[in-house]
């Protein structure tokens, strides 16, 4: 098979692509202007199958982050098992067809015992490895570790997923950090918090965060999400926390979608805050910096649709950012992260790639919806008769 006149992402100029036998068999400069733009296929390293699609189960409206999590926590109390599934392989469903190849899922844990939606996710990881490789992260408020931290650890390692925590303000910060932490290294598990999802700039759980992990030199392994107060602090104190982050190897990942609809939220005026991370900052300073999605139709996010190139085109106008430069935000930078293969797009590389028309990614961007073509292993997808 053969493409041609094609713009690569991450290589200047045009090309005609071979594939033969699954691969990427040959990459062919040539003259000529681009008509279509080939980009690796998409990583989403933070969202929430339990919670997705409950959005018409909720008819309260909500005014802030603290309604969201008590209505979709109604919501999610009559789900059973099977209804479970049924909305996390849709979104698997709607993932694949948009070009994700890999996926990590935080799964509500509020009790010692693992909840029916880890269950329900483990089997569908099953179902869907090879198409999109589905990482689960436990998500437990940081207070409740101290009654059943160790019971779900133990089980998170056992089935050789994340630990994750939700931090927001809370007494005694350090010491639930440091038991985290101590959680982690006794049962080798990789991190995976919810920090800061707030304007408030007493919001500071990265300080501990960051302070932890230099304590015991723990590189690559911890991953900070949300992090939004970290916008609102003194410019000094935010670039040493990042530049102390870069040194740590700590990811941080922005979620512009659900940040944009909860932060700053106030329904009788327009809001002022963007409610994201300083991420050009992180970026700048050496912090591994991606996107997500987060929510999808539920009440942290009633729109979405679990396409990371709906996310990037989201985060690339709010914060302003070089869609050459982050576009391995979606792509590279979380599969790697999730210690699976970059994608990279190179000779001899399996030919994984999403096609998109146009001339250039800018291009793509400028045209929400724009046509694509998802390839895996050389062979185009069918896209059509997915809900």
């Amino acid at each position: 098979m053969q493409i041609k006149s094609v713009n690569i992402i991450g290589r200047p100029g045009v090309y005609d692509i071979e594939v033969k036998a699954g691969l990427i068999n040959n990459l062919v400069k040539v003259e000529g202007l681009a008509k279509q733009v080939l980009v690796p296929t998409f990583g989403d390293i933070h969202v929430h199958l339990d919670k997705t699609y409950l959005i018409d189960r909720c008819s309260e409206r909500v005014n802030n982050l603290g309604d969201a999590i008590r209505i979709c926590s109604q919501a999610m109390v009559d789900s059973t098992f099977e209804d479970i599934k049924i909305r996390a392989a849709r979104a698997l469903r709607e993932s694949f067809f948009h070009g994700v190849c890999a996926m990590r899922s935080h799964v509500n844990w509020h009790e010692s015992n693992p909840p029916k939606a880890w269950i329900a996710l483990q089997e569908l990881a099953d179902q869907w490895k090879g198409n999109v490789e589905l990482q689960l992260a436990s998500f437990t408020p940081l207070d409740l570790f101290e009654e059943i931290g160790e019971q779900i650890a133990e089980r998170v390692a056992k089935d050789q997923q994340v630990l994750g925590a939700f931090v927001l303000r809370n007494d005694n910060i350090d010491t639930k950090i440091k038991y985290v932490f101590d959680l982690a290294e006794k049962y080798d598990l990789p991190l995976d918090f919810h920090v800061d999802e707030s304007l408030d700039p007493r919001a500071c759980g990265l300080d501990s965060i960051i302070t932890e992990a230099e304590k015991r030199q723990i590189k690559g392994r911890v991953l900070c999400s949300h992090c939004c107060s970290l916008s609102q602090r003194p410019n000094k104190i935010m670039v040493d926390l990042l530049e102390r982050a870069a040194e740590v190897d700590l990811g941080l990942v922005a979620l512009p979608s659900t940040n944009l609809y909860l932060q700053d939220r106030e329904l009788d005026r327009t809001p002022i805050m963007r409610g994201l991370a300083p991420i050009k900052e992180a970026y700048s300073l050496g912090v591994k910096t991606m996107l997500a999605s987060d929510n999808c139709q539920d009440p942290f996010y009633p729109y979405g649709n679990y396409d990371p190139m709906d996310i990037f085109r989201t985060g690339v106008m709010v914060a302003h950012l070089d869609p050459n430069e982050w576009i391995g935000s979606i792509t590279s930078l979380p599969r790697k992260w999730m210690g699976l293969y970059s994608g990279e797009l190179q000779t001899g590389q399996i030919a994984d790639f999403i096609l998109f028309e146009g001339k250039n990614l800018l291009n793509v961007l400028g045209r929400a919806g724009s046509s694509r073509k998802v390839y895996r292993n050389g062979k185009a997808i069918e896209t059509n008769g997915y809900d």
